[in-house]
């Protein structure tokens, strides 16, 4: 019979240098370490690397692998368990959410996609991967009192009744004439995106989309028990050949 603790250490080790694998070049973009491991990590989730219900290595064994201060692990494992991607398990150590069985939908290596590219950019681009700015401080002080959440219309479910009257013009003046009747206001991208998809998308639905494409319509979509079909891009964006193809198949709804 083998020593079990010299298996135990064996196994640690592996998940360990699988881990460390999976992260690749995952400190060469911009911004502060524990961050960008962070960001790393979730890419290797969404993209199947490191698979739910995984063990992530000890903090100390993980810090010395990549060489880093034990203070940057915590920092991301912190980060990502605030997330819900991660979760600390009493006496057993910090291991992906989510049974090994249930896996993410189809198509969500776009996260990947976008990790690698703002990687493989450095500082030329903004990063826009997550709806969080790095640094605060030239953001514009905004303040909000009782009186104007509790304002007439601000419980209505189209939004504020100004701020409807506001975009409806807005638009009018960029060339799309626009009635309040038209406009509803969100919380942000996502939630819009899935009250279009449960508007004009049914199970079975064809969806084309541009390819790559924003992660959160595909999750969007696939709640809806859409079939996604992608088109191409180049630089100048949707390639029109492609997508004349799939409109002459007559899909439910196109985003671009």
């Amino acid at each position: 019979m083998g020593n079990r603790a010299t298996s135990v250490q064996v196994a640690r080790s592996a998940e360990r240098d699988r881990v460390v694998d999976a992260l690749g070049g995952w400190s060469d973009g911009a911004g502060p370490l524990y961050r960008l491991l962070a960001r790393a990590i979730t890419a290797a989730i969404e993209h199947g690397d490191l698979a739910r219900g995984a063990r992530l290595p000890a903090e100390r064994a993980l810090a010395a692998a990549i060489d880093v201060s034990r203070g940057v692990v915590v920092a991301a494992y912190d980060e990502l368990v605030a997330d819900g991607l991660v979760e600390r398990r009493r006496g057993s150590g910090t291991f992906v959410a989510g049974s090994p069985d249930v896996g993410l939908p189809p198509g969500r290596e776009g996260s990947a996609l976008v990790g690698r590219l703002v990687e493989g950019a450095g500082g030329a681009v903004i990063d826009l991967s997550i709806s969080v700015v790095h640094e605060s401080h030239w953001l514009p002080d905004v303040a909000v009192d009782r009186r104007a959440v509790a304002g007439p219309g601000a419980d209505s479910p189209w939004g504020l009744p100004a701020l409807r009257e506001r975009v409806a013009k807005d638009l009018t003046a960029g060339g799309l004439p626009t009635s309040v009747g038209q406009v509803v206001i969100t919380t942000g991208a996502q939630q819009g995106i899935s009250i279009a998809a449960g508007c004009w998308v049914r199970p079975g639905d064809v969806v084309v989309v541009d390819d790559p494409t924003y992660p959160g319509v595909l999750s969007a979509l696939a709640a809806a028990g859409a079939l996604v079909q992608p088109v191409p891009v180049d630089r100048n964006g949707v390639v029109l050949a492609g997508l004349e193809e799939a409109l002459a198949d007559r899909p439910a709804l196109v985003y671009l």
